[in-house]
């Protein structure tokens, strides 16, 4: 379910064209799991979108430039995660864009935003889109949307999100299927809480470095002592750190347990899809990917 490269270059002419006038687009996204939704849910139709945190930017400290919240005011619908994650979003002046908070959109106390009639048996902390369930739930908001844009093509942009949702899902079951046999699998994660939603959902005990939830959390020798330690004690043979990021703490881990305890430990990454890199970017990877490239690296330590 591959996009055309229109929207694609439209992205990269919001991010880096200096002095060139503003592209105008129908969708403008603040993050990569919305961006993908709103390519995959529109494929065949003529609607434009953009992604507006560069590609390879660590997402939570970045700003849009002038020319970015420019190009949000001449969308239609603006979509973001949270007021916890673009806090920048508060401050943005607006005209005729419909701006959607997803995360209010879809667990708001009031029922009638609710888009799942069962909100209560979903977990849906601040990395709410790292479970797939979460993800598929979000679908449903941006057919809806989408549909209010262009409603001649709401067939359409249903079956689209059917398809993705059919393979998101056959991927998540057949993960759950591979680790089924494990017992308390645990997964040492060297980076801020943001796994702690797709741990739950997969019933993985997913250890991370810091419980804060922002990556610029300070990080104490104790900390680290203390997840060398429970690495000895659990005699894990891989850590995982996050997208983006600096290894520099998992490094400081993998060094220590070599020279400490004799213990070798392989580092392999644990997608939180804030972000991908500028060449995941261009080859138009989507969160399906990553998805599946977590359970491949999950396996490689687990099973």
């Amino acid at each position: 379910m591959k996009k055309s490269h229109i929207s694609l270059l439209i992205t990269t002419l919001l991010l880096g064209a200096c002095g060139q006038e503003v592209v105008q687009v129908d969708i403008t996204t603040s993050m990569f799991p919305h961006y993908d939704l709103v390519r995959e849910v529109s494929e065949g139709s003529d609607l434009t979108y953009s992604l507006i945190v560069p590609p390879g930017v660590e997402v939570h400290s970045y700003r849009p430039t002038p020319k970015q919240t420019v190009a949000i005011n001449q969308s239609q619908v603006f979509f973001y995660s949270s007021d916890t994650i673009e806090t920048w979003v508060s401050n943005l002046t607006v005209d005729t864009v419909k701006i959607i908070n997803v995360h209010e959109a879809l667990f708001a106390d009031d029922e009638d935003e609710h888009l799942h009639a069962d909100d209560e048996e979903h977990h849906h902390g601040v990395h709410y889109w790292t479970n797939p369930e979460n993800f598929v739930l979000e679908m449903d908001l941006v057919v809806n949307e989408l549909s209010l844009i262009q409603p001649d093509n709401a067939e359409l942009f249903t079956a689209n999100a059917n398809a993705y949702e059919d393979l998101i899902i056959r991927a998540s079951n057949q993960f759950r299927t591979d680790i089924s046999g494990l017992t308390n699998p645990t997964v040492f994660f060297v980076g801020h809480n943001t796994m702690e939603d797709f741990g739950e959902y997969f019933n993985l005990d997913i250890i991370p470095l810091v419980e804060d939830i922002k990556p610029d959390a300070d990080v104490t020798p104790s900390q680290l002592s203390a997840l060398v330690d429970a690495i000895v004690s659990s005699n894990a043979s891989h850590i995982f750190t996050e997208e983006l990021a600096s290894t520099r703490f998992a490094d400081t881990v993998k060094n220590e347990l070599k020279a400490k305890h004799g213990r070798d430990i392989e580092i392999q990454e644990l997608h939180g899809y804030h972000n991908v890199t500028e060449t995941d970017f261009r080859n138009e990877v989507t969160y399906l990917d990553l998805l599946e490239r977590n359970f491949t690296n999950l396996k490689v330590a687990l099973v």
